[in-house]
């Protein structure tokens, strides 16, 4: 009975292996000429300088399509945010973003009424997403002051 099982084993083996290989050619067919979205997951903290710090944690890829793109305006731009460029090897930007200052997020509270208050952290995770380009291969941040843009980071993607 061993002998017997063995061979059915080994063949069940290479059926699966087989059907595995299969259905990952099928989804690189299926997905040949799709659109996709990169995804920038950042963390943002404070040292002992007062001074903030960037760190990118992970660059994800998916298959997709955005339903819109952020538009970027300078007149929205406030003290404390952060514009994050994404540039091409020669420096000419793809894609400007505006994000909300992330370590003083303005939180909703409710009560008799309804309140906005700012919130100061240490730190905080934020993200960006964008239409996949193969021209893309800088990220820079700035942070916004009431006198000018400091650069605070800048990484080849």
């Amino acid at each position: 009975m061993k002998k017997i099982t063995s061979p059915l084993m080994f063949l069940m083996l290479c059926g699966i292996l087989h059907l595995n290989a299969q259905i990952k050619n099928e989804e690189k067919i299926f997905n040949q000429g799709k659109e996709k979205i990169v995804y920038l997951f950042f963390t943002i903290d404070k040292n002992t300088d007062e001074k903030e710090r960037i760190q990118l944690e992970e660059n994800k890829t998916v298959y997709g399509k955005l339903k819109s793109k952020p538009s970027f305006s300078e007149k929205d731009i406030r003290s404390g945010d952060l514009v994050i460029s994404l540039s091409n090897k020669s420096g000419r930007e793809i894609f400007k973003y505006n994000l909300k200052d992330p370590l003083n997020p303005v939180m909703e509270s409710f009560g008799s009424t309804m309140e906005n208050n700012k919130i100061a952290l240490k730190k905080a995770e934020f993200s960006i997403r964008y239409p996949y380009s193969d021209e893309i291969e800088m990220v820079k941040i700035e942070k916004i002051t009431d006198s000018d843009h400091q650069l605070i980071f800048t990484q080849k993607l």
